[in-house]
């Protein structure tokens, strides 16, 4: 869901209102209190923007003097023309990207996202090839906001997932056998 209910009374609920997994779409199933907070505005529209495909307008909501670290690549971004250019790259691998702000909690100035993004994998992205396979893959945010700017980000996601959902990776074990009784080299 678009919002995560923390217990404590300095976190806020990362909704405006009925909302569910996809940015804006009204649910009945949900009645969160009426409450969105600055911070939460800016990193809500910056997923907006991805979800519009909209590179530029996302790197609206980027602070100039951004510094994001991108933990699953050790990649540091230092402005907001490297993320502009961070984010289009992405967008052309994955020109149908959806992604879906699972949970969030806010506590001004800080907005933590658990999101997931379906797509199909179109264009070069981490040197991987090219596979035109549907693929998924999650990961979190945690931003820093400021003068409804995103001043700072760290970024993990799961590089396995998207690999094994491209068709790039081997699946895991799916529990049933042992690694012990595969036939290994040698054997």
């Amino acid at each position: 869901m678009l919002h995560f209910w923390a217990q404590s009374g300095h976190r806020l609920p990362c909704s405006a209102g009925t909302r569910d997994k996809y940015l804006g779409a009204a649910s009945p199933r949900h009645s969160p209190p009426r409450l969105m907070n600055a911070p939460t505005r800016t990193v809500r529209a910056f997923f907006e923007a991805l979800n519009d495909h909209d590179a530029d307008r996302a790197a609206q909501h980027v602070d100039p003097a951004y510094h994001g670290v991108d933990a699953t690549r050790s990649a540091l971004t230092v402005s907001r023309e490297e993320a502009r250019d961070e984010i289009r790259a992405g967008l052309t691998a994955f020109p149908d990207a959806v992604f879906t702000v699972e949970q969030c909690v806010a506590e001004p100035p800080y907005v933590s996202v658990y999101w997931t993004m379906e797509a199909t994998h179109e264009g070069s992205f981490l040197n991987l090839p090219t596979t035109h396979r549907p693929v998924s893959v999650s990961g979190t945010g945690l931003f820093t906001v400021e003068d409804k700017q995103i001043l700072h980000a760290v970024h993990l996601w799961s590089l396995a997932g998207l690999m094994r959902s491209a068709g790039l990776l081997p699946d895991l074990l799916d529990g049933s056998a042992s690694p012990l009784d595969s036939t290994g080299p040698g054997e």
